[in-house]
């Protein structure tokens, strides 16, 4: 049950650009979020595998028809450093909702399995916000130049790729970080695995900040934020690596969580590398990038320990080496290109 929803979240960011070119961006998320809203109702209702299946099928839909719409949202409505602000805004945000979104369930679920499903009816309210105050948005018209390249060759582009594998390693990342804090506290007598989910949910503090300080950090060093967010990742994870007590540990997951905002770097470089048309395809293309990179993570921290080990820390040191030979390329790209960030 699992992976069905994240296997039609991937089928619908794909389609999401074509959707929002034949209804408007606007009503493809409305749609999107009716969506996760009728996808809880068949769960609560009923404990019938085949609808449970459907509406996890739906859910997935759903989340993959807006997640790319989002992000062109903010592309469409704001430009320059208040763009970048509204990237980290969205970002913080994600944490805090995921994280309240946590805490209501584990509240729900004292009333039941089913009860648990109540979660996806906030989509709602929020549907019902939206409509009221985000205007639609009109497609971009496209210059002539543009209308002679094909859609493929705007977004498939030796930068716009760059971008989609660093997002692909930054998710995988995010995630080992999550499942290791706990391995390495329980394998070094650090903390018990009650405790280290302090440090977990710390990860999700660094995030939080990490994304309301973004706009503020990109206004001052642009592209070069990026490498900065990079080698700030490396000094995490290598402060993970070494961790022998509570306070490295809780550090370094404050630290790592703050840098998972290197995605939302890539979201606002990845608009300076495309045309405006293209925008809602290239921000898919990332979005893509971040699912495959989270569906494939147990197969990186598999892959990682075969190289060094079969231990706790071997993931977290394959990967701190990766970053940082992605941040010394990435500062000798920035600096040599010819594109304002």
């Amino acid at each position: 049950m699992g992976t069905i929803p994240q296997a039609f979240v991937l089928i619908f960011l794909l389609l999401s650009p074509m959707i929002s070119k034949k209804i408007g961006i606007k009503k493809s998320i409305l749609l999107g979020l009716a969506c996760i809203a009728v996808s809880g109702l068949g769960p609560i209702l009923s404990s019938n595998y085949w609808l449970i299946l459907v509406s996890r099928m739906l859910l997935g839909s759903g989340m993959g028809m807006f997640n790319s719409l989002v992000i062109t949202i903010i592309n469409r409505f704001y430009n320059g450093d208040e763009e970048s602000k509204m990237l980290g805004y969205r970002g913080a945000c994600e944490q805090v909702g995921a994280t309240v979104a946590t805490l209501l369930v584990g509240f729900l679920l004292s009333f039941g399995w089913h009860s648990a499903f109540f979660i996806y009816l906030l989509a709602i309210p929020i549907a019902l916000l939206f409509w009221k105050v985000v205007p639609e948005l009109p497609e971009p018209k496209e210059s002539d130049s543009a209308e002679k390249k094909s859609g493929l060759s705007t977004v498939f582009t030796p930068g716009t790729l760059s971008l989609f594998f660093l997002v692909f390693v930054i998710v995988m990342v995010n995630i080992l970080v999550l499942l290791q804090i706990p391995r390495l506290a329980i394998a070094r007598n650090i903390m018990t695995a009650q405790q280290s989910s302090i440090a977990v949910s710390l990860a999700t503090l660094g995030g939080f900040l990490g994304g309301v300080a973004f706009g503020w950090i990109y206004g001052k060093l642009r592209g070069y934020t990026l490498p900065l967010f990079l080698v700030m990742y490396v000094g995490g994870l290598l402060l993970l690596f070494v961790a022998s007590n509570s306070v490295m540990l809780i550090g370094a997951s404050l630290v790592a969580g703050f840098c998972a905002a290197t995605t939302i770097c890539a979201f606002n470089m990845i608009v300076k590398l495309v045309p405006a048309q293209a925008q809602a395809s290239a921000n898919t293309l990332l979005l893509v990038g971040c699912n495959i990179g989270s569906f494939l993570t147990a197969y990186g921290i598999a892959f990682s320990q075969k190289v060094l080990g079969d231990t706790a820390t071997a993931p977290v040191l394959f990967f701190a080496i990766v970053l940082a030979v992605i941040a010394v390329v990435s500062f000798f790209i920035v600096r040599a290109t010819k594109v304002k960030f």
